[in-house]
């Protein structure tokens, strides 16, 4: 197996065996931390992946599969929404795609929410996809904004 550049100006493509492979930087955001320096982190990386299970354990500081701090698991608990806002602003702010993966992409009841937070991708199980998809062309952008605004009002 030999790599060797490309002769174009982008460092990240690559030759293998002929054939022209493209790199991209991704940053799987799944801590606190990673999430609120959003901002700065969008300007060296190619893409943003929202990992939402561990994003909400972390910031809940909550073990989703344990019985006593399950209830605490809450996808649309403001403070969340704020924290999902943030990185999503902050990637399209930079001109780079933001994309949310785990269990908050695959259900419906999210879905909206996460449209109108500005995620321009899901990722989720091929199962999950009719059901979403259906939402998605059940209501309009303004619809979800309007839904996600009553939301975040929650107190």
């Amino acid at each position: 197996m030999q790599i060797a550049p490309c002769a174009v100006a982008d460092p990240l493509q690559l030759q293998l065996h002929g054939r022209a492979i493209i790199l991209q930087v991704v940053h799987l955001v799944i801590k606190n931390f990673a999430a609120l320096a959003a901002d700065h982190l969008a300007e060296h990386v190619d893409f943003f992946s929202v990992g939402t299970n561990d994003l909400i354990q972390y910031t809940f500081a909550i073990e989703r599969d344990q019985d006593e701090t399950s209830y605490l698991y809450e996808p649309l608990h403001p403070a969340l929404l704020r924290l999902l806002k943030f990185v999503a602003d902050s990637a399209n702010a930079a001109g780079i795609p933001v994309g949310v993966c785990g269990e908050m992409a695959s259900e419906p009841l999210y879905t909206l929410a996460l449209i109108a937070l500005g995620f321009s991708n899901l990722s989720m199980s091929p199962r999950s996809i009719p059901r979403v998809k259906q939402v998605v062309r059940s209501t309009t952008l303004k619809q979800a904004e309007q839904l996600l605004a009553e939301v975040m009002r929650l107190k």
